[in-house]
């Protein structure tokens, strides 16, 4: 049960964050940072295993 709050926690903080960038930056800056997000939650991911 752990292990689903953790992930649960992590959805929310990137769709926050995916939501705050849309509102705030440009196109090029939104790609970036998608790209880095997407490349958190997988090392999270890997982290949680």
């Amino acid at each position: 049960m752990n292990n689903f709050l953790f992930y649960v926690l992590i959805l929310l903080a990137v769709v926050t964050g995916v939501i705050i960038v849309k509102k705030v930056t440009s196109c090029l800056f939104k790609l970036l940072v998608a790209v880095v997000v997407i490349a958190l939650v997988v090392w999270l991911y890997s982290m949680g295993r």
